[in-house]
């Protein structure tokens, strides 16, 4: 019985440290992030196989954007299904002048 155990232990910590590739690497496409200052929230959009995704980081933890892509294209970040926050896409297709340029935010001197 100690050896069922053993081995079911040793299996255990070999499966759940190794790490493994996730096909979707390539299709991770990082969008735009906004900041809620008020809230102390961040909002990293992105579109992984044409499907919109979302992760927000509260208390804006991350500081290096590219921290969070990273963590987004191995998996190791929990994402979740829709924008909240919409941001605008970089292919303007099929948008008029006026669409596009309401879709961005105002610009505020600093």
């Amino acid at each position: 019985m100690k050896i069922l155990a053993t081995l079911a232990c040793v299996f255990f910590i070999a499966t759940g440290f190794t790490r493994t590739e996730r096909a979707a690497d390539d299709q991770v496409e990082f969008v735009c992030v906004r900041k809620q200052l008020a809230r102390n929230m961040c909002h990293y959009n992105f579109v992984i196989a044409g499907a919109r995704y979302r992760y927000v980081d509260m208390g804006c933890k991350f500081r290096d954007t590219r921290e969070v892509i990273d963590r987004a294209r191995t998996g190791r970040i929990a994402l979740a299904r829709h924008w909240q926050i919409d941001c605008p896409m970089a292919s303007t297709e099929g948008k008029t002048g006026v669409e596009s340029a309401r879709s961005e935010p105002p610009n505020y001197p600093q």
